[in-house]
C-alpha cells in the first residue's frame, strides 16, 4: 500500500470514528389502553428528521447527532396530546417507552 492510499485509508476511518451515531428506539402506546399506537409520528425538528410507528407501535431512528449538545423529540398520534421532550445524545437510554394520552374535547 502505497502512502497516499494509506493516508486515504486513515482519514476516512478517523471520520467514522469521529461521527456519533444515535439510535433512538421508541415504542409508542395509549396511555390508558395499553395498546400499541400504529402509525404514531416521532420527529426530531433540528434534524428534519422523522418516521413512523410499525404494527407493534415501535420505531428506530439512526442518526449522527456530532456536534448537537440536545435535541427535541416530539411523538403526536391524531386525536392524542402531543409529547415532547429534549433529550441530551450522550445520555440517551437504550430504548424510550412513550404513552400518548387522548386529548379531552369539550363540548360547545
Amino acid at each position: 500500500m502505497n502512502r497516499s492510499t494509506a493516508l486515504l485509508v486513515l482519514m476516512v476511518a478517523y471520520q467514522v470514528m469521529m461521527a456519533q451515531q444515535v439510535r433512538l428506539s421508541l415504542e409508542v402506546i395509549h396511555a390508558e389502553s395499553q395498546e400499541a399506537l400504529v402509525g404514531a409520528t416521532a420527529v426530531v425538528p433540528e434534524l428534519r428528521l422523522g418516521g413512523q410507528t410499525d404494527e407493534k407501535g415501535k420505531l428506530t431512528l439512526k442518526f449522527d447527532a456530532k456536534g448537537l449538545t440536545n435535541f427535541t423529540l416530539e411523538v403526536s398520534y391524531s386525536g392524542f396530546a402531543t409529547f415532547s421532550t429534549k433529550l441530551d445524545p450522550k445520555a440517551l437510554s437504550e430504548k424510550y417507552d412513550i404513552s400518548l394520552k387522548p386529548k379531552e374535547f369539550e363540548a360547545e
